[in-house]
């Protein structure tokens, strides 16, 4: 039985090819879309989920509250882990992580690698699986070191790593490290990055103080602290009992601004600091957008079989006759049905996984990840892909096994070409549901690409176009503790050198970004009234910053090389840290106290808001003083001509200044945009989903109109014995495809309009919701819609209606 079921759909299939290409291309299309995307998700789903104990592992985050503004931070004081795990019995261990970048050397290879500070315990709270090495010992010598698997690859090559020495040359954690194990690395986007772990504590006294002492007054707390509670407890109690350790251990001012909670280890990469602050973006938000995105695209694709397996039915009443007459009961008649459904899905599966295959590459430049169809991936996605596969075939096919099922023999015999009222509904209901689905897709596309397009063109309030950043000043400030040494103690010695190269127009140091991140929170009393505390951003700089960026003084001076006091006791603010303070009347000679070193600072300018921060939040209250010693970027302005030997002479004088370091540098316009790299994400994924969306509807819809024109054979050749010219015949048939474009339009609007109006409401500054995506979308859906409809209407009306008539 099986086996002659097989058969009839294998040669019924094959006989209708068009109709078996249209569904089988149109089920691979979505179903590769769908595995894409279900690859894509397993892969952040998992991030940090492989640990045995990580649902007992928690991560403090320390919120900080001041009278404008509530950070979150994962920064907390080195002496927190051991006493939480002495306070509280419903602790079993805590973990403390300090990393920082290094430049390690082992004999004449050299390169920067991550080295993590931890407590010994940490393999064993961790799943890092040991490669070489005795778990037992890794850490039982003073300056043992752990590397990952990558950074045994890239420093020793075909050496064996074991035994060897690694030298570290930086200020926090120098000396001469010896390799006592090698770990599987960590995920790339996984919370616990390292390449090097180690827990000696180098005899350094600002190391040794950031890792065991409270640090009440710092806004840099650079250790992570994770805890392992005991099986059975929660956190619930836990946290409010963590709250008394703040003001027995720092005071009860930092108590009264200052909040511990746990977040548990599978949440922070997903959730990240939305768990507490419901405005903040994470990536579990882009999951959402693109399993919604995948889940339209396999639902079209099962709307269009069910629409062509329906429309199909027509053809089939006479087959479905004879087959009752000689005996068929309907529940052989669904399977026969439900057979070819199941066919035509699995071939669609093969091609799907082969175009997943193929398409991996550039998906992987989409998204940035690492993601294979290999045979450990099929083994694990196997059930759910099989799953999705034989529910595709069941959905699609069970309307038309239905339906087909249901014909009477006497009525089926009598060969009448005209489908139920209901099945007609149905096609219609179906037709405007794929396109309503793919019109939704394109508005958001379209309004995706404007406020990027927004975030791309939109004024910051300074010069962004045409910047090198170059961080030469950073490789001194990690390695040398004297600040009279560093090169930033030189930097205007520097510039002047860069400045001798007629493409460079003009050179800044600074310490941060001026976007993206702007720079560090900091408390500020103004007038040093610790009553009135403040939290600015401020930023490190020289005399040269604003005229490089082309930042207005609007009050005072800049900041002047001539004056010396400019670089420790003086400050500039923009607009709104003047309005923030109160100060719009009359601010330069203004004192403020910084808690960075309780300096006392004098306002000497005033300068334009520019946007120090991404276009998601308000323009912050902005602080610039002249810390020479912090400087780590050096930004030049160039000319737009002759790129390539401009970085070449940047890499030159880099290697004259740095040769132990490599030559780094980034645009500023690269820099903005990276911060909207989910943004980019959800614009590129948005934009070819929709492409393939709209794609697969016309092959429902292109089948549908072969098959209506097929059914109206007949009326093609009266009307064209009675006169009727092609055109007219053209929109006949085209007119009631039309409408049902037209009502998709207007499904689809309302939907688009909400979704992208909570999406843009993430954004402080954005382009606002306008007609044009809309009408856009329409004009687009109504002439591929028409485009495909009209090809098999031009080829009827084209044809001989003698032909046409004489087979009827």
């Amino acid at each position: 039985m099986i086996k002659n079921y097989l058969t009839v759909a294998i040669r019924n299939l094959m006989r209708h090819k068009l109709y078996t290409s249209i569904n089988v291309l149109g089920l691979a299309i979505g179903l590769a879309c769908g595995i894409l995307i279900l690859l894509y998700i397993q892969q952040e789903i998992s991030i940090d989920r492989d640990h045995a104990l990580g649902d007992r592992i928690y991560k403090v985050i320390r919120e900080e509250r001041s009278s404008t503004q509530t950070t979150y931070d994962e920064g907390t004081s080195g002496a927190l882990g051991p006493v939480l795990e002495e306070t509280f019995p419903e602790v079993e261990t805590t973990v403390r992580i300090w990393r920082w970048g290094v430049s390690a050397k082992y004999g004449d290879h050299k390169n920067l690698y991550t080295l993590a500070l931890v407590d010994d315990n940490f393999l064993d709270v961790f799943d890092f699986p040991l490669i070489k090495g005795d778990l037992e010992t890794v850490f039982r010598l003073p300056y043992s070191a752990v590397i990952t698997d990558d950074m045994a690859q890239h420093l020793f090559g075909d050496t064996d790593p074991m035994g060897q020495t690694i030298s570290i040359e930086n200020r926090n954690f120098p000396g001469e490290y010896t390799v006592t194990g090698i770990v599987k690395a960590p995920h790339l986007l996984s919370d616990l990055q390292f390449h090097l772990l180690t827990t000696t504590i180098p005899s350094v006294e600002e190391t040794q103080e950031t890792w065991t002492m409270w640090r009440p007054t710092q806004s840099w707390r650079p250790v992570k602290t994770f805890l392992l509670l005991k099986a059975g407890q929660t956190t619930e109690t836990l946290q409010a009992k963590m709250q008394p350790l703040i003001t027995q251990y720092m005071g009860d001012e930092v108590a009264a601004k200052n909040t511990y909670y746990l977040q548990p280890l599978h949440r922070v990469y997903l959730y990240g600091e939305s768990d507490f602050n419901p405005t903040a973006n994470s990536p579990i938000q882009q999951i959402y957008m693109l399993a919604a995105i995948g889940l339209i695209v396999v639902v079209i694709a099962c709307v269009n079989f069910t629409n062509l397996a329906t429309a199909r039915a027509v053809t089939r009443k006479r087959e479905v006759g004879v087959r009752k007459v000689v005996g068929a009961h309907r529940p052989q008649l669904m399977v026969q049905f439900l057979t070819e459904s199941l066919l035509l899905t699995c071939a669609a599966l093969l091609i799907a996984l082969a175009l997943v295959e193929l398409c991996l590459p550039l998906f992987n430049q989409f998204v940035r990840g690492d993601l294979h169809l290999n045979a450990a991936t099929v083994i694990a996605g196997a059930p759910a892909v099989l799953a999705l596969t034989l529910l595709v075939g069941l959905l699609a096919g069970w309307y038309p096994a239905f339906f087909l099922s249901s014909f009477r023999p006497v009525t089926a015999l009598k060969g009448s070409a005209s489908s139920s009222p209901g099945s007609k509904g149905l096609k219609k209901g179906l037709v405007v549901f794929q396109f309503g689905m793919s019109i939704l897709l394109v508005i958001c596309t379209l309004v995706v690409y404007q406020q990027l397009r927004f975030t791309e063109t939109k004024d910051m309030g300074f010069a962004r176009d045409h910047i090198v950043s170059v961080p030469i000043f950073a490789h001194d400030r990690e390695h040398e503790a004297v600040p009279l040494k560093r090169l930033s103690a030189r930097h205007q010695m520097v510039k002047q050198v860069f400045l001798e190269h007629p493409n460079i127009l003009s050179a800044s140091a600074l310490r941060y970004d001026i976007s993206g991140y702007g720079g560090r929170p900091r408390l500020i009393w103004p007038d040093g009234d610790r009553t009135k505390e403040q939290t600015i951003r401020i930023n490190e700089v020289d005399n040269s910053f604003f005229e490089t960026f082309d930042i207005p003084v609007l009050r005072g001076r800049a900041f002047s090389a001539d004056v010396a006091s400019d670089t420790s006791q003086a400050i500039i603010l923009n607009e709104t840290a003047v309005r923030l303070l109160g100060w719009e009347d009359d601010p330069i000679g203004k004192q403020i106290v910084s808690s960075s070193g309780n300096r006392s600072l004098t306002v000497i300018g005033v300068v334009k808001d520019y946007h120090s921060l991404t276009l998601r939040e308000e323009i912050a209250p902005m602080g610039f003083v002249g810390r020479w010693e912090l400087f780590v970027w050096l930004a030049l302005r160039i000319r737009p001509e002759n790129t390539a030997q401009t970085l070449s002479f940047l890499e030159t004088q880099w290697k004259h200044f740095v040769p132990e370091a490599s030559f780094r540098y980034m645009f500023l316009d690269e820099i903005i945009q990276w911060y909207y790299f989910n943004e980019r994400l959800t614009g590129k994924m948005l934009g070819v989903f929709s492409l393939l969306a709209i794609f697969v509807a016309c092959l429902g819809l292109f089948g549908l109109a072969a098959f209506m024109v097929q059914s109206r054979t007949k009326e093609i050749g009266v009307r064209k014995v009675l006169g009727a010219s092609t055109s007219h015949l053209v929109m006949l048939l085209s007119r009631e495809f039309i409408l049902l474009i037209l009502l998709a339009n207007l499904i689809a609007w309302p939907i688009a309009y909400y979704l992208m109006r909570d999406w843009l409401s993430g954004f402080a500054y954005q382009t606002g919701l306008n007609v044009l995506p809309f009408i856009v979308s329409a004009i687009m859906a109504l002439i591929i819609a028409f485009g495909t409809v009209s090809m098999q209407a031009i080829r009827a009306a084209r044809s001989n209606p003698i032909d046409a008539l004489r087979d009827e």
